[in-house]
């Protein structure tokens, strides 16, 4: 009997959603893929994801993350990325994407002839409609996103399953490293400036991973052990009784970030591209010393965070952030706030953030309720939406501004307590 081709199977013929995810920021891939998911749910159809394979060296490819950490699969995915029936596709898509690629580098940057445009050599597509609402309205541009009801996608949690090889290869490890499938770890990721060399240009979203020292103890405190994910390039840690390095192992690959993640009780992390894969794989995360009140927000009841401090840069007088949206501040480079200077939490801020987090969790015998802030942010922000939605100019550059309204806050909070 010939065997069904899987492609048909899954197709049904409606035509797919395709999606060639950012091929340079982890987080920029985690979080498209995510809302791709969630739209190809939401319309019932599938979803196709194309990463090109890296032909060129690697001093001029932009691939800035290994890919197979998205090796997954799920009912709404046409196939697996990886799957061999995708290699004929993605070789042609690599061929493509690579010929523009040396184009651009060779007029535009050596020659200085601009003839090639960048986006044609950038191996991007299918990102501008995944926060956009399925029925858009020109004159009122919100009401399709109020319509798309964002906490409500959220609360269902993606049918996503790692592949069988990365399984393989994370229980192994576990097992290697004593943790039973009775005992539980956290996964904890603090951003520096190392990996992107950023030190001095993204100061408010690179901190101090010695203030989270206090934090691991009272995991391990608790009965749990922790994993502090990230690269070589970070702040080697101390030594301590159920904390494992595994930023500086020699058994750190794409699959086992991607494992760790998935199957860890929570995840501790500020707002940074590692952040995404959580949110995309779906553990419950507590954000830590949140800098940027756009982006990166808390995602489900279950999530929580807390900011920074914020002191105005006029009056030296800290401010709280639901006065960040004011006439007074304006959206940075890095979708963090003008206007202000950012102080860290301190190391008891972040011990008592845990505590409230892990009291919540109903993985400690919670109610799953998170404790929240008052209302008074999650309002702010609204009235910004609106207010930006109103704008003449908004609609010419409506995928930015639906991206900014799909990571809107939960109507329930979902903050830390002050």
């Amino acid at each position: 009997m010939k065997r069904p081709n899987p492609v048909i199977q899954r197709l049904r013929g409606r035509s797919p959603l395709i999606l060639l995810p950012h091929p340079v920021a982890i987080g920029n891939a985690s979080e498209e893929i995510r809302f791709a998911l969630l739209k190809a749910r939401r319309l019932r159809r599938k979803l196709l994801i194309l990463f090109p394979f890296p032909l060129l060296p690697k001093k001029i490819d932009l691939r800035g993350y290994e890919v197979k950490v998205f090796d997954m699969d799920s009912p709404h995915l046409l196939l697996r990325p990886f799957s061999v029936w995708l290699l004929p596709v993605r070789l042609l898509i690599s061929l493509y994407f690579s010929t523009f690629r040396l184009l651009y580098l060779l007029f535009n940057r050596a020659l200085r002839i601009p003839v090639i445009k960048r986006d044609a050599a950038l191996a991007m597509r299918g990102q501008r409609l995944l926060w956009a609402p399925d029925t858009f309205n020109n004159q009122y541009p919100f009401r399709g996103v109020k319509d798309l009801c964002w906490p409500d996608q959220y609360s269902k949690r993606l049918d996503l399953q790692l592949s069988s090889k990365t399984g393989r290869l994370g229980q192994k490890k576990l097992e290697e490293l004593k943790i039973s499938s009775n005992g539980w770890y956290a996964c904890i990721h603090v951003r520096e400036g190392g990996y992107y060399g950023d030190f001095n240009t993204a100061s408010m979203r690179n901190l101090s991973i010695a203030n989270y020292i206090p934090l691991i103890e009272e995991i391990v405190a608790t009965g749990g052990r922790i994993f502090r994910m990230g690269d070589s390039s970070m702040t080697k840690l101390p030594n301590i009784p159920g904390l494992i390095d595994y930023a500086h192992s020699p058994w750190r690959s794409a699959r086992m970030d991607a494992f760790l993640i998935a199957n860890c009780s929570f995840y501790i992390g500020t707002q940074s591209g590692l952040l995404e894969l959580a949110y995309l794989l779906s553990p419950p995360v507590l954000v830590t010393n949140m800098y940027g009140p756009y982006l990166g927000l808390p995602g489900t009841s279950r999530d929580q965070g807390k900011f920074q401090h914020f002191i105005d840069c006029q009056s030296g007088m800290e401010i709280q952030p639901e006065l960040l949206f004011g006439d007074n501040y304006a959206p940075g480079p890095h979708l963090d706030v003008q206007g202000v200077t950012y102080q860290e939490l301190s190391p008891n801020e972040l011990v008592a953030a845990l505590k409230s987090f892990m009291r919540d969790l109903q993985f400690f015998g919670g109610d799953g309720i998170p404790s929240g802030l008052s209302s008074r942010f999650i309002d702010a922000h609204q009235l910004w939406l609106d207010s930006v939605f109103s704008k003449d100019d908004c609609v010419s550059s409506s995928a930015a501004w639906f991206r900014f309204a799909a990571r809107a806050p939960l109507p329930e909070p979902s903050f830390c307590e002050e």
